[in-house]
């Protein structure tokens, strides 16, 4: 995901066709509801370490109209983010982004999600690291995979995707 070069990038903003098979990437899901939400957790593992969760909005040109993260809560009218959290919640789901996919723009085709090491080190300075898909309540696990623990701060982890057929989930 990361290493996506720019004829990719054009792909996958371009809806007019089915979504284009991309090298590396898992099976699509298709997100059939109007409203997802995209968590993540985490345990810290030598130091304490900050992990935030940004959603990036782009549009079919492929352009970045708008970005929700610990500091710009609302986007695109259709984009919320919990907020930063930094002690841990009971579900262990530390912070979460809502897409209400029917209320975007049509203009916006592509919402990407990205993880951040904010503060206290790098990605593999965490253990247990989830990404959880929820459909319409945080009670409603769609699909759970790992955190890749990367020497990096920042990766990109998944992106919703509007095709010709509706939305769908890269990860």
């Amino acid at each position: 995901w990361l290493k996506l070069s720019l004829r990719s990038f054009s792909a996958l903003c371009d809806n007019s066709r089915s979504l284009p098979p991309l090298p590396g990437f898992m099976a699509d899901l298709d997100l059939l509801a109007p409203r997802y939400g995209f968590g993540v957790s985490w345990d810290t593992v030598s130091r304490k370490v900050d992990i935030d969760l940004q959603c990036v909005v782009v549009d079919r040109a492929g352009a970045i109209v708008d970005c929700a993260y610990y500091n710009n809560l609302k986007a695109a009218r259709g984009i919320t983010h919990s907020g930063d959290e930094r002690l841990g919640k009971p579900s262990h789901v530390e912070e979460i982004v809502w897409a209400n996919l029917r209320r975007l723009p049509e203009h916006v085709d592509l919402l990407v999600f990205v993880v951040a090491a904010y503060s206290g080190g790098s990605l593999q300075d965490v253990a247990n690291g989830q990404l959880i898909l929820f459909e319409e309540r945080e009670d409603q696990e769609v699909t759970r995979f790992a955190m890749e623990r990367s020497t990096g701060a920042v990766d990109v982890v998944a992106a919703m995707v509007r095709g010709a057929s509706g939305w769908g989930l890269r990860e």
